[in-house]
């Protein structure tokens, strides 16, 4: 794929709408090529007010292919700074990417000053933006390195540890720490950490414990065997039965 380079200098803006109502409006610009996500910003020019100065170079890489086919476009944006409230937008300004190569004085020759209007949100030219660009000569790469086509990332191999930043030192191994000279090494426990002691057996140091632990065992209340009420009423009956006959007969 073929690329080119494209150098830009901001050098001014003039008859800009003031927007600024109390106080002097802060000019900025925002400049990108359509189609990029990343943008670049000049400096505030907390002076100039409708009539900004910057003087500002940026430096864009553009596709070469999508130049010749008129798809790219130079935007700026002026803004206007505020403290405490959202900044607010005074125009816009865009250039076929195209147009300015068709009016460049050729590759690394000096740069060619231009001057356009800048569009409020309105939609009405208010103010002109000037500034001077040229391009480089056309390369070619493979991979592609432009604002519209960017480099594709490196994936590391998993197995391969990431690289730590500047100025910071390589891990180093664990080492225990040592005790000072004189201390005696720490004794082994049972599961092979220091300073653990085997358990005691079960009911080391302890008496054996009585039954109700101190208290008397609990004595079963004897109840008397209940009486069979059935057999005395049949017994009284029997004697009532045998004293009659017993009369019977001695009367007669």
């Amino acid at each position: 794929m073929e690329y080119r380079p494209l150098e830009v200098t901001i050098i001014s803006a003039k008859g800009l709408k003031d927007i600024g109502h109390l106080s002097k409006m802060d000019v900025y610009v925002i400049a990108t090529i359509s189609g990029d996500p990343q943008t670049q910003k000049t400096p505030v020019d907390k002076d100039g007010g409708s009539h900004p100065s910057w003087d500002f170079t940026m430096k864009f890489t553009v596709d070469e292919t999508a130049i010749q086919a008129n798809c790219l476009n130079l935007v700026f944006q002026l803004r206007h700074e505020r403290t405490l409230l959202a900044d607010k937008d005074i125009g816009e300004v865009h250039v076929p990417v195209k147009e300015l190569l068709g009016n460049a004085a050729g590759d690394e020759k000096p740069a060619v000053l231009a001057e356009y209007p800048v569009r409020n949100p309105s939609g009405k030219d208010e103010g002109t933006l000037k500034f001077s660009f040229k391009f480089g000569p056309v390369y070619r790469t493979g991979t592609g390195t432009s604002s519209i086509h960017p480099p594709p990332v490196n994936v590391l191999d998993p197995n391969t540890p990431p690289a730590l930043p500047a100025g910071y030192p390589p891990a180093l191994p664990f080492q225990p720490p040592q005790l000072p000279a004189g201390y005696p090494p720490p004794a082994m426990g049972q599961y092979g950490y220091p300073g653990y002691p085997l358990p005691p057996p079960p009911g080391a140091g302890y008496p054996p414990m009585e039954p109700g632990y101190g208290y008397p065992p609990v004595q079963q209340q004897q109840h008397p065997p209940r009486r069979n009420h059935y057999a005395q009423s049949a017994g009284l009956v029997g004697a009532l039965i045998g004293a009659m006959v017993i009369g019977e007969n001695l009367g007669n």
